[in-house]
């Protein structure tokens, strides 16, 4: 387990940041024992007394009478993970009727779920416009809109339903990490 050496909060290995108090990390700092970076959260009630909260072993122990405790910084409460399955299925089930973007707007991220919401609601109408009343076109230019415009439809329709699925696992995965939602 690696801590950060000025906060004391656990620190993924692979981070170059605190997410807790935004210190910069190095390999070598993140490395050190819990007992010996950790901050204490017994402070002495009376001037001029000190008092490590270790034993010579690293053990930590009971604060002696006279000292007061300091509560240690807590996370909100009541803040659920987002199910990846859950916005897969919504964006591949509801973006089929071109209400693409569902996903994203279940993680969060509304600004994004609009923008694919608007694009789907672009492109639902352009691919039924282009395969079946572009026939009174040209023959080579009903050819090329209605063999593009499906594919492009179809490959961000999957991006979509992809992207809200990793964004689910992001979220829960810096909730895991913070405590606190990303967004």
């Amino acid at each position: 387990m690696a801590y950060c050496p000025h906060c004391g909060n656990e620190v993924g290995e692979w981070e170059r940041f605190c997410s807790s108090c935004g210190a910069p990390l190095d390999q070598q700092r993140t490395q050190m024992d819990y007992t010996a970076s950790q901050t204490d959260h017994f402070m002495p009630s009376q001037p001029g007394q000190s008092y490590s909260g270790y034993d010579q072993r690293g053990y930590q122990q009971p604060p002696p009478r006279g000292y007061g405790y300091q509560q240690p910084p807590m996370y909100p409460v009541g803040v659920s993970e987002k199910r990846p399955e859950i916005t897969l299925i919504l964006g591949l089930v509801i973006g089929l009727l071109g209400l693409w973007g569902i996903g994203q707007i279940f993680v969060g991220r509304i600004m994004r779920g609009i923008l694919f919401l608007i694009l789907g609601l672009v492109f639902g109408p352009a691919l039924v416009f282009f395969v079946f009343l572009g026939v009174s076109f040209t023959f080579g230019f009903a050819v090329v809109l209605g063999v593009f415009i499906p594919i492009i439809w179809f490959i961000l329709w999957i991006y979509q339903a992809y992207d809200a699925y990793k964004l689910a696992q992001e979220y829960n995965m810096n909730l895991r990490r913070t405590g606190m939602p990303p967004w």
